[in-house]
């Protein structure tokens, strides 16, 4: 009970707390920005739930007939205008060696989350490490990360070039090599 109480308080202005708190909830951290980035999927018209733990991804989206599992690494953020993500299993996938990689096809996507800015950047890349930038265009373009998602759906195969192009329903939006 003195457990939740604490996590309450600590929650109460959330996003804006302390990094004492963020540390010590550090998996609630994670289950926001999955639960987030869920329903973001939800609703673009996306069947998607969140798998919970022990699995190298935490959400399954289902696109036509196939199934595109996300990886969610989720921060905080700070004052800047960039943060750092380590594309690494949490300290429960760490050995004595230190921490575990993902394989190549542990999942499609991984969803990069700055929770204070409520933004979500997609990436299909391999990569252990990513600096997101908040671009200008998200900014302006209120379908940029749906666009974002749905190129990269493209990039890995789960959509096809017919698919991709009916979804952005319009000329001029950017096409299937944007990412």
């Amino acid at each position: 009970m003195p457990h939740l109480i604490a996590r309450q308080i600590a929650f109460r202005h959330f996003p804006h707390i302390d990094k004492d708190a963020a540390s010590h909830f550090g998996c609630h951290i994670g289950l926001i920005g999955e639960h987030l980035v869920a329903a973001r999927l939800i609703s673009w018209g996306y069947n998607t739930i969140v798998v919970g733990n022990n699995l190298p991804y935490d959400l399954i989206t289902e696109v036509g007939h196939q199934t595109v599992r996300i990886q969610v690494k989720s921060k905080l953020g700070g004052n800047g205008d960039s943060w750092t993500f380590d594309l690494t299993p949490s300290s429960a996938g760490r050995t004595k060696d230190g921490p575990n990689r993902y394989a190549r096809t542990d999942f499609h996507l991984a969803a990069l989350v700055v929770l204070r800015m409520g933004y979500v950047s997609f990436t299909a890349s391999a990569a252990r490490s990513f600096e997101v930038r908040i671009p200008t265009a998200r900014m302006l373009d209120p379908d940029y990360e749906r666009h974002q998602f749905e190129a990269l759906l493209f990039d890995v195969g789960a959509l096809s070039k017919e698919q991709f192009h009916a979804l952005r329903g319009h000329v001029g939006a950017p096409g299937p090599d944007h990412t």
